[in-house]
């Protein structure tokens, strides 16, 4: 008997592909989720058990390019599940260039699960903020980044080929039109003294210098919609497409930039995201004895929380051996923040493009 799913916009290989999903019950409920960037679409589910007449647990359904979820499968059958137990193998479900991964849903209760971003914005203490980070690198991301029965492998080569997935497809001036290349460049000339021009060609620059960096296995896409945080304030990680073998401070510098350019409020001045960041390089810089920061500038005790757990995020990653010093941190950061112009909206490209320009400039010894 097949499920009927009339109630649902959904085409007829997609309807075959949940079919096959749940295993020929004659029932499903089925909710949207957000969609991913990737173009798949994704389902919060259960359904009929066929056998007994009882619900399944909650799943969710991503359904997709079928050349995508192939990888993911694969990403974390041979590595995401191998060194992390409570990560599952997904069930792959194929017909012709479209598939359907099938996975149970992590965190238990939907009712009572946050993304990071969404926990990070509701929380009001920036120290719990900053445990929950934590939580995420010195427990749940330790053995994937840090064994010491497993020294990780270092490879000679240049910040382009170290970052590729994530560079390579970056055009600076179709994101500068976008937004207005004269504005751009005149309020970077301003403010950091430097031309749109010049920060292309730093980072080009940047990009070709050749140095030696830690390799391992990497979630590769750790922004903070791919982190939960459930009722009891455990960290679960969802969506592994870009799970692999790669330069491990990825998941340090992607989260950072997550942070900063996602979690931070979009309406805060950016004089003051501007010194955020300097707030942040300054490694001796203890915020919590400053006692102005919270009330001193417009939205300022979000902006410590960003702060405060970016912090943890760089000692974690030094700690861990992610990256050989700070200089490399930064760089990659920068080089990272340069990719991430190509994503749409909901990310702060002025503010991203004024942090690039802050950073070559601070390189090419121009900063005023």
């Amino acid at each position: 008997m097949s499920c009927s799913l009339d109630h649902l916009d959904i085409d007829g290989v997609r309807r075959r592909l949940i079919e096959q999903a749940i295993d020929g019950s004659p029932r499903a409920y089925l909710a949207p989720l957000d969609k991913g960037l990737s173009g798949a679409t994704v389902w919060r589910a259960r359904w009929e058990l066929p056998a007994s007449g009882a619900v399944s647990e909650l799943h969710v359904f991503k359904i997709g390019a079928t050349h995508k979820l192939q990888r993911e499968h694969d990403a974390i059958r041979s590595i995401a599940s191998v060194i992390d137990n409570k990560v599952v193998t997904p069930i792959l479900v194929s017909n012709g260039d479209l598939s359907l991964l099938r996975q149970p849903f992590s965190g238990g209760d939907p009712g009572s699960v946050d993304s990071l971003k969404d926990y990070l914005r509701r929380c009001e203490d920036a120290k719990k903020a900053v445990e929950i980070i934590q939580k995420l690198y010195r427990q749940r991301l330790r053995n994937w980044h840090y064994a010491e029965d497993r020294p990780r492998a270092m490879r000679r080569e240049s910040l382009g080929v170290a970052l590729d997935w994530w560079v390579s497809r970056t055009d600076l001036d179709v994101v500068v039109g976008r937004l207005g290349r004269r504005a751009i460049d005149d309020a970077i000339q301003r403010r950091h003294a430097i031309s749109l021009d010049e920060v292309a060609k730093g980072v080009i620059e940047m990009l070709g210098v050749v140095g030696d960096y830690r390799m391992g296995p990497v979630h590769g896409d750790l922004h903070s919609q791919n982190v939960l945080v459930d009722a009891s304030e455990a960290v679960h990680l969802i969506d592994f497409g870009w799970c692999s073998e790669r330069w491990i401070a990825i998941d340090y510098l992607m989260l950072e930039c997550s942070l900063k350019y996602v979690v931070a409020p979009r309406l805060a001045n950016l004089t003051d995201l501007l010194e955020m960041n300097g707030k942040i390089e300054q490694a001796s810089v203890d915020l919590s004895d400053d006692g102005n920061w919270d009330d001193a500038i417009l939205y300022g005790m979000d902006l410590e929380k960003v702060a405060r757990c970016v912090m943890e995020i760089r000692s974690a990653a030094l700690d861990h051996q992610a990256v050989v010093d700070i200089d490399q941190y930064e760089r990659g950061l920068a080089a990272l923040t340069y990719g991430l112009l190509s994503m749409p909206a909901g990310i702060n490209h002025p503010y991203m493009i004024h942090s690039l320009a802050t950073a070559i400039a601070a390189r090419t010894g121009r900063l005023t």
